[in-house]
């Protein structure tokens, strides 16, 4: 078990990119993201019950080959730094633990755990305390092949968070 870990460790993110759009969410939240990302509608994600709702907020971005996608929901529950969740993230997604790091959500802990993951994805989940009591998951999906290149307009996401 990882020792307790103290506000101090988590760091704001730094947005390296212009904002072209926002995602307004009536529970609660907002964000920008950068060009080419678009919204996109009727996403579902299916939680570990195996009961499917609504993504919160879904943008894409067009590629020649592969996607790139970012999904966000929420579920009942707290948030945790002092667990070991990492190594499950990774076994949810069936692939390796890339990188996690500890961050502020806008004066809230997250944690954004990098997994590569099956067919040359690399997938970034975001774990936050969302208000309210609630679990805010968000799930960047890009191929590994270009995850660096992604980094700035993931980063632009969670710099620009606003809890409403």
């Amino acid at each position: 078990m990882r020792k307790f870990l103290t506000s101090k460790r988590f760091r704001p993110v730094t947005g390296e990119l212009p904002v072209d759009g926002h995602v307004s969410v009536p529970c609660g939240f907002r964000f920008g993201y950068p060009w080419p990302w678009r919204e996109t509608r009727g996403r579902q994600v299916t939680g570990p019950t195996g009961v499917s709702q609504d993504a919160l907020a879904a943008l894409s971005a067009p590629r020649s080959s592969g996607k790139a996608e970012l999904v966000v929901w929420q579920e009942d529950g707290t948030f945790n730094a002092a667990t070991d969740f990492e190594n499950g993230i990774a076994s949810l997604y069936g692939g390796r633990l890339a990188l996690s790091r500890y961050v502020d959500l806008d004066g809230r802990q997250a944690a954004v755990v990098d997994v590569d993951a099956p067919g040359g994805r690399r997938i970034s989940r975001l774990v936050a305390a969302a208000p309210r009591g609630l679990l805010l998951h968000a799930e960047f999906d890009v191929p590994r092949s270009a995850a660096g290149g992604y980094l700035p307009h993931w980063d632009t996401v969670l710099a620009s968070w606003q809890w409403l």
